[in-house]
């Protein structure tokens, strides 16, 4: 090995290894702790620590855990959000791509919402479906307002839906805009000679073009909604009752207010693996269409 190449690799490991230590302190070795400790009963405390097998597995959907209602609520919250967020994306996306004199003020508008800490958000939006509510009901005298928007077991999962798409539209959005830059424009000005329609041409051009930037975004997604938490804590902190608890908001409260970290893991894990399934056959099944067009 000659000088020059050993200067080079030491120069790689000193600039490398903080940000590898890093990763190994703050993820894998997190990881691994997890995978050992959903086999054991560890209270998250004590020095003591059981091992109990495939026990957490058979105590999970037991009716006392409260994960078949917060999974199924978490079902129901990825299929509305995920569709809709990323429909109304590509829609901004598709309009704020036409030369409007104030595309960048509204897309600066709608981005905003995604570097807003989603504890402010959860904050700002109790106070809308509260106070603002209550304001707009006094001077209307529209019953929508008067609703109880977080009281009510159905009113507040869609409260919740609608904060969380309002959160994520911006951001999808600019990943449909980037999508946009690649539609080749000699062929969409070709259609538009031949008198193709904005429908046959979103459809039959654009669409193809922008598959990669549907794959992106229906990936993010689809692993941060079945990940969503510091929204419904704070807005509704799970309520009424245990109607808006999401997988890792049940996760959060077996581990570190019922003190049991082994359950908590174990179902920390299982979490992992179904959003690792579902958003693996979603980026094969959209890179097929991808390799097709």
């Amino acid at each position: 090995m000659t000088k020059k190449r050993r200067k080079i690799i030491l120069e790689f490991i000193i600039f490398t290894s903080p940000v590898i230590l890093l990763f190994l302190l703050t993820y894998i070795y997190p990881f691994i702790s997890g995978f050992i400790y959903m086999f054991t009963d560890w209270n998250g405390i004590s020095s003591k620590i059981t091992f109990v097998g495939l026990e957490n597995f058979s105590n999970i959907f037991s009716e006392s855990s409260g994960f078949v209602n917060s999974v199924s609520f978490t079902i129901r919250l990825t299929a509305v959000v995920v569709p809709v967020s990323n429909l109304l994306a590509l829609a901004f996306a598709l309009i704020l791509d036409m030369d409007l004199k104030l595309r960048n003020f509204i897309r600066t508008l709608l981005f905003m919402p995604n570097v807003i800490t989603l504890i402010i958000i959860g904050f700002m939006w109790q106070f809308v479906f509260t106070n603002t509510f209550e304001s707009l009901y006094k001077y209307t005298g529209l019953d929508f307002f008067n609703w109880s928007w977080l009281g009510d077991e159905r009113l507040a999962f869609w409260s919740v839906a609608v904060v969380c798409i309002w959160q994520v539209v911006g951001f999808y959005m600019v990943i449909y805009i980037s999508g946009l830059q690649t539609v080749n424009q000699e062929v969409l000005e070709a259609s538009i000679i031949d008198g193709a329609g904005r429908w046959q041409r979103f459809y039959h051009i654009i669409l193809p073009f922008i598959v990669p930037a549907i794959t992106i975004a229906l990936f993010l997604s689809i692993s941060n909604t079945l990940r969503t938490f510091d929204i419904p804590f704070v807005l509704t902190k799970g309520g009424p009752g245990f109607a808006t608890r999401t997988v890792v908001f049940n996760i959060y409260e077996e581990a570190f207010k019922k003190n049991n970290y082994g359950l908590g893991s174990a179902k920390a894990f299982i979490l992992f693996v179904a959003t690792a399934l579902i958003t693996l056959i979603q980026v094969l099944v959209l890179k097929r269409k991808e390799v097709e067009n």
